[in-house]
């Protein structure tokens, strides 16, 4: 009998990206939080995620909406909400760039502008990224080809910063 495996990786800053839904349909909102951590003994500065939505989700800049939470070392906790071109980049969905929607958030500037303080996240420091954003109804490449329930769309996310 084999005994079962697991691996475990260990970061200095890690995500996780999380959708509220496992299927959907056109029109329907899909809700996505992205967690971040910041292990013990380790500082960041310059902190960035880059989400990249694939094509079939219709988020656009004069619809988005999204809130940073976090947790710093010292217990004490804030929140920002992101406003349009405050500590954000948006970029639409084109053929060119295969539908694909991207949002970079500035984390460290949301955060220095929230508290006051430089936005160095100090380990241990946790915190998330929620938004919603609908599902289109055609695709923006091979279009017009029409969304269907049970289409696979995907995501993905990446966080950077200076140590």
């Amino acid at each position: 009998v084999a005994s079962p495996t697991a691996s475990l990786t260990i970061k200095s800053i890690a995500i996780q990206k999380k959708a509220n839904v496992t299927s959907t349909t056109p029109k329907s909102i899909v809700g996505y939080t992205n967690y971040f951590q910041v292990s013990n003994y380790f500082s960041y500065a310059q902190v960035s995620i880059t989400d990249s939505l694939n094509d079939g989700i219709n988020l656009t800049s004069s619809t988005f909406s999204a809130t940073l939470s976090w947790t710093n070392s010292t217990g004490g906790s804030g929140t920002y909400t992101f406003t349009a071109g405050q500590f954000y980049t948006f970029t639409a969905p084109t053929t060119a760039n295969s539908g694909v929607t991207t949002v970079t958030f500035n984390v460290s500037g949301a955060i220095a502008s929230a508290s006051g303080t430089k936005g160095y996240l100090l380990g241990p420091f946790s915190g998330n990224i929620t938004y919603a954003a609908p599902t289109s109804v055609y695709y923006v490449t091979n279009g017009p080809k029409p969304v269907y329930q049970g289409d696979s769309i995907t995501s993905s996310v990446m966080i950077s910063g200076t140590l």
